[in-house]
Order: structure tokens, then C-alpha cells, then sequence
């Protein structure tokens, strides 16, 4: 299954649009009122596209009978391991500046606390790493319940929107998100955007052969360009929690997952989507760590200022980390495994 470029842009330009809501938020940008709702958009359902990517992009890259054995869900795990554990560990001692672990951040460290409390990582956002992982231990079992077939990825995605439905009423409208996070970061909350991207992944290996790979690029670019602009508009002017619950999170998701579904079809070829796509993990776990302990020892007192030079380093520090640092060490992990 060839590998699509048109996703992992899409997965840089959530990573930016994250970047571009925390760094608001967290240095007080006095934008007004209707660009802030946007970026707030985008901070929460950005994250939501990751997941939709996630399933994708598994779904293309598992062969078939891959699950089968053991040893084939052996090797995918410690893969998603070899991606993931090299840049997290390395911020997580960086966090804490101790190798004196408690239960707990040894359950982190092995990526099993999305099992547990996701609200307890250590990692500035962090607890959509513990989420993610979560999902990656349930993928084998998805894909052999369902084996690619349409019908019964639909089916579970179905059923995880309802799901999805029932859980969004356990927020409270009046309170603030913040205080309501644990229920947030639960993995059921974000179940049905992983379930709908191996269901999109799905359906792109049914008909990979079919007429509509040859659409009108330009075509899909303004379709999600118009989705992207409707969520924008859906969601102006609502807070964090009014964006969670009732009729708006059903129509946000199902719009979201929509978009991400057309840009799979999008014919890009080139090193800007595959370069945003490799460091957008890095974008991820690296904007905190600018923003709260590199920023400060530069005491710049101009907000603006402050936003423009996390801007400006996030993306090379986002490089180098992806460079020197996450691609050797999944390389010397993988080859540590095959020893």
C-alpha cells in the first residue's frame, strides 16, 4: 500500500495549529475573541485528527494474516515502541531530572498509564501519548475482529459513535473543562477518531483501484478547505466544555473525521508534507518544553514577541530531535530486537 503524503501534512498542520492554540493560550496573545475560538477549535479537535491519522496510517501498513500469531503483534508493538518511547523518555527525565521512579512513572514509561490516568503524565500533553498507546495495544484485535472489511469497521465505528454520544453527556456545561479533565483524556473519549481511521483506512484498501483515486485534486483541496471553514464556524465563539458535549461534539467529529477521509485522496508528492509529517510528533511534545522552560531564561517581555520566537524554534528543534535523536534510536532499538 503506497504511502500517503496528503496525511502526513495534515498531520504537521494539526501539530501547528496545537502549537499555535497552547502558545496562545499559555501567553495570554490578546487576539480577539472570534480567532481565539478558532485556534481553541483546532487545540481540541487537532488532537482528535491525530487519532484519525493514527488508525489510517496503521491500517495501510498492516500486511495481511499480520496478527495472526503472537510473534506478529510482538513485533508491532515493540515497533509503535521504537517510534514513540525514544523522544518521550528523553523529555519525561528531562521533566522530572531524576531517575528515581515511583509505580506510577515506571506504568508511564512503559506506556501502559492510558490504561489508568492519562491526567497523570508528566509530559505537558502527554496524556494523548498514553491514549494513543492505549489504542495501539487494542489495534490487533481490531483488525482481527473486523480484517479490513467495511461492513464491520462501520459497524464498530457506529457503535463508537454512540459511545461517544453517551460519554459527552458525563461533562458539565457549567464548569470549566480544566477542572473536568480526567474525564476528558479518557480513551473512550477518543475511541471512535481511531475506530473511524482504521474504518477510512479500510475502505481506501477496498477501493484503492477505483475511479475516485483519480479525483480532481484541486477539487478535494477547496472540499476540505470548506469543511475546515464550516467547523471553524460551528464551533466560533464556544468555550472548551461547549465543544465537548451535545449536538456540537457529534456534528465537530463527524466533520473533522469527514475532512481527514477526502485528504486521503489528495495527490501530493512532496518534501514539505513528508518533512511536516516526520517532525510533527516532535511539534507535539516540544512546544512545552519551549514555551515554559526555554522562554523564560530569555526574559522577553513582549507577548508577541514570545509567540513569534516559539514559532521560530519550534520547527528546527523539531528537526534535530527527529534527526539525531527518535530515528537513530528507533533504529538501534529495532536492531537491538532482531539480535
Amino acid at each position: 500500500m503506497r504511502h500517503l503524503q496528503s496525511i502526513d501534512g495534515l498531520r504537521g498542520i494539526f501539530a501547528l495549529l496545537v502549537v499555535f492554540y497552547h502558545t496562545s493560550y499559555w501567553l495570554h496573545i490578546p487576539y480577539s475573541d472570534w480567532i481565539m475560538s478558532v485556534f481553541r477549535i483546532w487545540g481540541i479537535y487537532g488532537v482528535e485528527g491525530f487519532f484519525v491519522i493514527s488508525g489510517i496510517a496503521l491500517t495501510l501498513s498492516t500486511k495481511p494474516k499480520q496478527f495472526n500469531s503472537l510473534r506478529g503483534c510482538f513485533i508491532f508493538i515493540g515497533r509503535r515502541y521504537s517510534r514513540i518511547l525514544p523522544l518521550y523518555a528523553l523529555l519525561f527525565f528531562f521533566y522530572r531530572r531524576s531517575f528515581d521512579l515511583a509505580g506510577q512513572q515506571w506504568t508511564e514509561l512503559a506506556m501502559l498509564f492510558g490504561f489508568i490516568d492519562p491526567a497523570q503524565a508528566t509530559l505537558i500533553a502527554g496524556w494523548s501519548i498514553g491514549v494513543e498507546f492505549t489504542f495501539y495495544f487494542l489495534f490487533p484485535l481490531l483488525v482481527l475482529l473486523c480484517r479490513d472489511g467495511i461492513y464491520r469497521s462501520g459497524f464498530i465505528t457506529i457503535l463508537a459513535a454512540i459511545v461517544l454520544a453517551w460519554y459527552s453527556t458525563s461533562f458539565d456545561s457549567e464548569v470549566s473543562l480544566g477542572s473536568q479533565n480526567s474525564i476528558y483524556v479518557n480513551p473512550v473519549n477518543h475511541f471512535l477518531f481511531f475506530v473511524s481511521g482504521y474504518f477510512l483506512g479500510a475502505i481506501y484498501k477496498a477501493i484503492n483501484d477505483s475511479s475516485i483515486m483519480r479525483t480532481n485534486t484541486h477539487s478535494l483541496v477547496v472540499l476540505c478547505a470548506t469543511i475546515f471553514a464550516l467547523i471553524c464556524l460551528l464551533g466560533l465563539n464556544s468555550d472548551q466544555v461547549e465543544l465537548v458535549v451535545g449536538y456540537k461534539r457529534f456534528v465537530l467529529s463527524l466533520m473533522l473525521i469527514i475532512t481527514v477521509g477526502v485528504a486521503m485522496y489528495i495527490n501530493v508528492s512532496n518534501r514539505v508534507s513528508a518533512f511536516l509529517g516526520n517532525i510533527s510528533y516532535a511539534i507535539y511534545l516540544l512546544h512545552p518544553v519551549i514555551v515554559f522552560m526555554v522562554l523564560p531564561r530569555f526574559h522577553l517581555e513582549n507577548p508577541w514577541i514570545k509567540f513569534i520566537f516559539v514559532l521560530i524554534l519550534v520547527v528546527p528543534l523539531s528537526y534535530l530531535s527527529h534527526r539525531f535523536w527518535e530515528m537513530p534510536a528507533q533504529r538501534f532499538i529495532r536492531r537491538v530486537a532482531h539480535a
